[in-house]
């Protein structure tokens, strides 16, 4: 497991959701009825205001997937901004990207895409990652106009892991028209993940 941590991050930063939906959510956990709880919202974004001075940070789904941005406002200072990855053995970084190595596989960070909304326009603005430490970085930012709100959004391209507590050999691996991924290889995992339905082959 890789877990992100914002480094010398405002701990009291404010949560809120924007972007009301329309739906509502009901938890009617145990027997206790004096402690459910009904009628909750639901939101498109979450958003952590302050987590340094004047940058928010901006949680939000995107075609199924969970990502993040950084909102940088007028004459907040982009640098501050610092993620530790606990977790990962060795950091690789590219002028393109940042590699998370781990004993489970490869995290692999695209190039941010930063930019700057005018009008309906998105601006792109000249940005990448750098090094701040064995497993910490921040991102450099070109000029852009520091009237206007700045987004920094980094890019999460792949992630997974599969396996068990013995070794496997991936052989094969094809992906379908619905990026669904297929492996085909062996293990010797007797805890190896499997799919409801499937059966463990061992072969003699």
């Amino acid at each position: 497991t890789v877990a992100m941590r914002l480094e010398g991050a405002n701990s009291s930063a404010v949560v809120r959701g924007s972007q009301l939906l329309p739906g509502k959510s009901n938890y009617l956990v145990g027997n206790d009825s004096t402690k459910w709880h009904t009628n909750i919202g639901q939101f498109a974004r979450v958003e952590y205001d302050e987590v340094y001075p004047g940058i928010d940070l901006v949680y939000y789904g995107n075609q199924g997937q969970l990502e993040y941005d950084f909102r940088v406002a007028p004459g907040a200072d982009a640098s501050r901004i610092a993620m530790t990855f606990d977790g990962a053995e060795s950091i690789k970084l590219s002028n393109v990207s940042v590699e998370l190595n781990t004993a489970a596989g490869d995290v692999r960070f695209e190039a941010p895409r930063v930019y700057q909304t005018v009008g309906d326009e998105q601006r792109p603005v000249e940005g990448h990652f750098v090094r701040l430490g064995d497993n910490k970085v921040g991102f450099e930012v070109g000029e852009y106009d520091r009237s206007r709100t700045l987004v920094i959004d980094p890019v999460l391209s792949y992630s997974t892991y599969l396996g068990g507590s013995g070794d496997e050999i991936g052989a094969k691996i094809a992906v379908d028209s619905g990026l669904n991924f297929y492996v085909a290889g062996s293990t010797t995992s007797a805890n190896f993940p499997l799919v409801s339905g499937a059966t463990p082959f061992q072969a003699n």
